[in-house]
């Protein structure tokens, strides 16, 4: 399904944006009908539920429902009504209202245009015949008009029939005031043909309709070949979820039965066949089921799980049908966001994107004035003086660079997804390519959150109890934190004989330091030894060589001290000392005891390190930095902080509520996919530079070119279009190429 993320700050404007509307809004008459999907249709009440929402704000719209499969065809005018108040008084009443890109007109219906666009211009030229290789001296008079009246027939109709999208969208930026590209190539084509026209009804003079109509025709030409390819890189980068995420089959008495994924609710029943996706994180019903995880971590090997062992959302059936039973509903599921954050990401608008709309507009003024200059300064005759003028307007529209940006951004995604990356936005790759400084959380981010007691000491002689060992065997009824699993191991293999029952503990987690049991006669503590070490009492000297990981205290008394290890996870080492070569700073925020997070820092070669760090005080360190920064981490502790950052980075294993309000977020294990981010932020920054370079270079020449009459208007309509194209394909190519391992280290690739 193609989808926004539904979220409480939505920017509903979004839908006023003529680019992003273009793929599912079409004018019809003076109407404009919107194909959307919304998502909380569940009987017909709702339907009309709907329907009056829609005639409160507007009274002329309609809306036309097909309850079963929760498409909608919203009819209404933008003079009366925009589309953002629409949807937002939808969605203010809870329902999710989704860009239905599948119903917008047809591929079969762009080759048609094209082609009555080409049969115009055919017939057009050959009228033209008469200029290019005779001119009024080599037929006869009447023959001479009769040609120039059919070409300005034909070159009317044409351009009014290929450009009616151009001037809609032209007649919205009047609206809004806002000065488009489509302003500029209609201010070409009418100079062009207004003066084709003038000079045919005088009967003297140099007519261009074949250039109007040609630079149209290739226009639409190019545009369609950009829609293609933005298209295909769209399915690249959706390939492998969209065919199997749209749909689950639930069993209901036994019965297969096919709803969407975003009616699937947490504990449903459904069936998973061979070679189809596993929509959510899901309990395996079925005895056994053999899984491939490739999509989600690169690895090839698949896996066997038996029953009620739980899997990931993402994975792959290979061999055998199963059943599963939902552990999420399908709207929290990691398909459905994906997909959605992948359309999201395709259809916004960028800062890029503002800027070049605001470049294009400036442009526009300096080539009407400058053609304008060339027109009344310079030449001998009108004519010759305004064919120049038309050879420049020509040339310059400024649409080229336009056209390259969402590709770009596409090819990027494409590339991102495959390798297990997801951007949040497009404003994240272009903050990912300034990236100056990252800061990593330590526990779970650099090592594997599989913790392990190496050692462990005894102060006190109640230490030995089975009542205590069996509470601290026990941790994780309380806590999931890899400390308290490890803690847990431990005690667990003492095997002591006392049962503990949890409901007489209560439990209170302080965020960075550790847990606190209470029962009616006893009070426990576990975590670090600030935290646990009592105001008054004896003291340990904490920083000799017994300094533990750990302590445990019982009614204020320290009784037992643990060592706790934590593995790095793989190649760590190397991916920092990649990172470190493009000239980025790399840091270590912590909120573990100083010996430990010392030597884990030491061993990777970072020289910055921050430890014993609460929520608190990882927040106010962030917010005083004025570098560009990226924070990577994975628990909710690490929350505040990351969003302070430029960039949040959530690896693979981070809590679900972190993975959500990160800006990056990488669906395999390991920090290099930090590395991959940056690396194609810079490469997307650099095909974004070259085409933007290329364009105004090209502009540049062919303005001056136009202003020395070496380009006739001909030659300028056949160019700017091609000009358009050749930068969609340097943007679509140089993404194609992208080469993960043939990165330059400090430039972040090179085309």
């Amino acid at each position: 399904m193609n989808s926004i993320p539904h979220c409480s700050q939505r920017d509903y404007a979004v839908y006023d944006d003529h680019h992003f509307c273009q793929d599912f809004v079409q004018m019809q008459g003076r109407s404009s009908l919107a194909y959307l999907l919304i998502d909380g249709l569940q009987n017909y009440v709702s339907v009309i539920s709907v329907k009056d929402i829609i005639s409160r704000i507007d009274s002329s719209a309609e809306i036309v429902i097909n309850l079963a499969r929760e498409e909608a065809i919203l009819r209404f005018s933008e003079a009366r009504t925009q589309l953002s108040k629409l949807i937002a008084a939808l969605e203010k009443e809870g329902f999710l209202v989704i860009p239905n890109r599948t119903r917008s007109p047809s591929k079969r219906d762009d080759l048609m245009q094209l082609g009555m666009g080409y049969f115009g211009l055919f017939n057009i030229m050959m009228f033209a015949s008469a200029d290019y290789f005779s001119g009024p001296q080599g037929i006869p008079a009447s023959f001479y008009h009769l040609f120039r009246w059919a070409g300005c027939v034909f070159s009317t109709l044409t351009i009014l029939y290929l450009g009616e999208s151009i001037l809609r969208l032209a007649m919205v930026g009047l609206k809004r005031r806002q000065l488009l590209v489509e302003h500029g190539i209609l201010f070409a084509i009418i100079i062009t043909w207004g003066y084709s026209t003038w000079n045919t009804f005088k009967g003297a003079g140099p007519v261009w309709f074949d250039s109007a109509t040609m630079v149209l025709v290739l226009l639409v030409t190019s545009r369609f070949i950009q829609r293609q390819l933005v298209e295909r890189a769209v399915r690249k980068s959706r390939g492998y979820i969209e065919a199997s995420s749209e749909f689950v089959r639930i069993l209901e008495d036994g019965q297969p039965k096919q709803i969407r994924i975003t009616s699937l609710k947490k504990d449903d029943l459904f069936r998973v066949l061979p070679g189809e996706l596993i929509p959510v994180a899901a309990k395996l019903v079925s005895e056994k089921a053999e899984l491939s995880y490739s999509a989600l971590t690169g690895e090839p090997d698949p896996q066997m799980l038996v029953s009620g062992m739980i899997t990931e959302s993402g994975a792959v059936n290979l061999r055998f049908p199963a059943e599963f039973t939902a552990q999420q509903d399908g709207k929290e599921s990691w398909i459905h966001k994906t997909t959605s954050d992948c359309d999201r990401l395709l259809y916004e608008r960028s800062s890029i994107s503002e800027w070049t709309d605001k470049a294009s507009s400036y442009f526009f003024v300096f080539v009407v004035l400058f053609a304008g200059l060339c027109f009344f300064v310079y030449h001998s005759t009108p004519e010759e003086a305004m064919s120049r003028a038309v050879s420049i307007l020509l040339i310059a529209c400024p649409c080229a660079f336009a056209i390259a940006i969402p590709l770009a951004y596409s090819s990027a995604i494409a590339v991102a997804l495959r390798n297990g990356i997801s951007f949040k936005s497009q404003e994240t790759i272009e903050q990912a390519a300034k990236i100056e400084r990252i800061i990593f959380d330590k526990t779970g981010t650099l090592t594997q959150g599989h913790s392990r007691v190496s050692d462990a000491k005894s102060f006190n002689q109640n230490a030995h109890s089975e009542s205590l060992i069996g509470l601290l065997s026990s941790l994780t009824q309380f806590s999931h934190h890899h400390v308290a699993l490890a803690v847990t191991n431990w005690a667990q293999s003492l095997k002591t004989n006392q049962f503990f029952d949890s409901k007489f503990w209560k439990c209170q987690e302080t965020v960075g330091a550790g847990l606190t049991l209470s029962s009616t006669k006893d009070i426990v503590k576990i975590g670090r030894h600030d935290f646990v070490q009592p105001a008054s009492g004896h003291k340990y000297n904490l920083e000799a060589e017994d300094f533990y990981t750990v302590y445990v205290s019982l009614n204020g008394d320290i009784v037992w001290g643990f060592k706790v290890s934590d593995l790095a996870v793989e190649d760590v080492g190397e991916t920092i000392g990649k990172i470190k070569n493009m000239g980025i700073k790399v840091e270590i925020l912590s909120g573990d005891q100083k010996n430990t997070t010392v030597t884990f820092a030491k061993s990777l070669g970072v020289d910055t390190v921050h430890y014993e760090t609460s929520a608190e005080e990882k927040f106010s360190y962030l917010q005083s930095q004025n570098q560009q920064t990226a924070m990577v981490g994975n628990g909710w502790n690490d929350m505040k902080a990351m969003s302070s950052t430029s960039v949040s980075i959530a690896v693979h294993g981070a809590t679900q509520a972190l993975r959500d309000r990160a800006s990056i977020s990488l669906s395999r294990p390991g920090i290099d996919g930090v590395l991959k981010s940056i690396h194609i932020a810079k490469y997307t920054r650099n095909a974004l530079l070259v085409s933007f370079w290329f364009a105004l270079s090209y502009n540049v020449v062919g303005i001056i070119l136009g202003f020395l009459g070496i380009l006739t208007p001909l030659i300028a309509a056949i160019t700017m279009p091609i000009n358009s194209l050749y930068v969609c394909l340097i943007a679509a190519k140089s993404m194609s190429q992208f080469k993960l391992d043939q990165m330059d280290p400090k430039m972040g690739g090179s085309l």
